[in-house]
């Protein structure tokens, strides 16, 4: 079995956050930092790192990467962000030559939560639907990271099973899918790309209360697990509520300070650069979306200070992230009228 730990650029507010703060956010857009390492073998003890690797073995039948990879979105409408540019995903491929059956793991860090407040969001798509369809699992552990101990479902997504000939006028109705959410069966989130059983998958928002795991340490795992059909993906994964998450291993060697925060009108940031080279400036809201990218241009090596303005923000809380060649490291940020 083929593990790779996975050097997750997760946009993390502190090690520890407080009621409803964002704990792990991750869009994939950041591809120059999504790296990934040896893990390691089967039976010894897992760190407390995200983890992607591929459980199956299978040979894909496009020579596409057999764990988790970055890729476009499938959609038109999802292949750029808010700010323009373009947009990333992650996906995973159960189309294999011989056919077979997928089994891919995407495992996040582990994270206490202290309280019911816990919420994870997420964004997935199939690659085409009705026809090969791709499901996939929601997974939780209470235990620790090792596959066969992600025994809590907290979402099932729908795979496609097998259709009838000739097809009614209803496509849908002509094709059987296992248990679960069939994606594009109520006429949404899909898009056309030339074919009325072959629809694209658009990217569609997810979410799930983490209530049940108050006052617990928790791991979530993205199974993909579905058997020949084609590709799935997911994007803007965020878990927000009151708890630590562990990221020690993925520490970006990157120190920012903040202030004044709460802000009403400009906000002063002090950082350090351990390598020179491009700095950016990101704004989110707590939902995960990307308000404003701004590039604050090439930096050498040292402590540098940048000021922005909020004053056109409403009143509430937002992540500011600022990212260097040497990392990216993500505040809460209040703002207040």
């Amino acid at each position: 079995m083929k593990k790779l730990l996975l050097a997750l650029v997760f946009l993390v507010v502190g090690k520890v956050a407080t009621a409803q703060d964002t704990l792990l956010f991750e869009d994939f857009n950041n591809v120059i930092n999504f790296t990934y390492q040896v893990a390691p073998p089967s039976g010894q003890v897992y760190d407390s790192s995200g983890y992607n690797f591929d459980g199956d073995g299978l040979i894909d039948a496009n020579d596409r990467d057999l764990e988790w990879f970055l890729i476009l979105p499938f959609a038109i409408q999802d292949s750029l962000t808010i700010d323009g540019d373009t947009n990333v995903a992650l996906a995973s491929s159960s189309w294999f030559d011989p056919a077979g059956q997928a089994l891919n793991y995407f495992i996040l860090p582990s994270v206490q939560l202290n309280d019911a407040s816990g919420v994870l969001t997420w964004k997935s798509a199939p690659r085409q639907t009705p026809l090969y369809c791709d499901g996939y699992k929601v997974l939780v552990s209470t235990t620790d990271n090792f596959e066969n101990n992600f025994t809590d479902t907290l979402f099932v997504g729908a795979e496609y099973l097998s259709r009838v000939d000739p097809l009614p006028d209803s496509s849908y109705a002509g094709f059987t899918f296992s248990e679960g959410e069939v994606h594009g069966l109520d006429g949404t989130y899909v898009e056309y790309g030339g074919d009325s059983i072959r629809l694209l998958g658009v990217l569609k928002p997810h979410s799930v209360s983490l209530a049940q795991y108050a006052g617990q340490k928790i791991y979530i795992a993205f199974l993909h697990d579905a058997d020949d059909d084609n590709l799935i993906s997911i994007d803007d994964i965020c878990l927000r509520g009151d708890g630590t998450v562990n990221l020690d291993e993925t520490k970006a060697d990157v120190e920012v300070g903040m202030f004044p925060n709460p802000a009403t009108s400009t906000v002063n940031l002090n950082f350090n650069v351990v390598k020179s080279g491009p700095v950016s400036l990101e704004v989110y809201d707590l939902s995960g979306k990307q308000l404003e990218k701004r590039a604050i241009g090439a930096r050498l090596k040292g402590q540098h200070t940048y000021q922005f303005d909020v004053a056109g923000y409403a009143a509430g809380n937002y992540l500011v992230t600022l990212r260097t060649l040497g990392g990216a490291k993500t505040l809460n940020l209040s703002v207040v009228k």
